[in-house]
């Protein structure tokens, strides 16, 4: 870590955008596992501030520009802040209407692989989205936005940090 800056060897954007497609691989792994669509969302949503930290006390100018570019980033938002309050469904929080794990038997009752839990997402507008999808565009865009902003990204990164 130089000046502070970045965990460990986590230091540049390019470095954040391998820890998302380290979470994203992890995710399709298990899109049924909580822990893994936690750390994605969170991931997802704070790469913002890697390509466009926000000054102490003040709103960053770029942010409302990125949201718009990434089209579910204010769905991660409020499931990255919501969560980690725990509260997804919070007031002030208007797009993600409910976020449940389904699954089609109770724990135990078949042998494990045989049902998949889903985690799913319901919007204010009734849109309904599993956890995957969510992370396809999620990664989807942030590429694209990465790109038009000159980060040298792969697309297939070394996730060996």
């Amino acid at each position: 870590m130089k000046n502070n800056q970045g965990f460990g060897k986590l230091i540049t954007v390019e470095d954040y955008w391998i820890k998302l497609c380290w979470e994203y691989d992890k995710l399709k792994k298990e899109p049924h596992n909580t822990f893994k669509a936690f750390n994605f969302v969170i991931t997802a949503y704070h790469l913002l501030e890697w390509i466009a930290p926000k000054p102490l006390g003040a709103q960053n100018k770029e942010w409302p520009q990125i949201k718009q570019n990434i089209k579910h980033l204010k769905v991660c938002e409020q499931l990255a802040n919501g969560a980690k309050h725990f509260e997804v469904d919070k007031s002030r929080h208007k797009l993600v209407k409910k976020l449940e794990s389904y699954g089609y038997v109770e724990d135990g009752y078949v042998e494990a692989g045989y049902f998949e839990e889903q985690i799913i997402i319901t919007l204010s507008d009734s849109t309904v989205l599993t956890i995957l999808e969510l992370a396809e565009s999620l990664i989807s865009d942030w590429k694209n936005e990465l790109v038009n902003r000159d980060y040298q990204i792969k697309d297939t990164p070394n996730t060996h940090i």
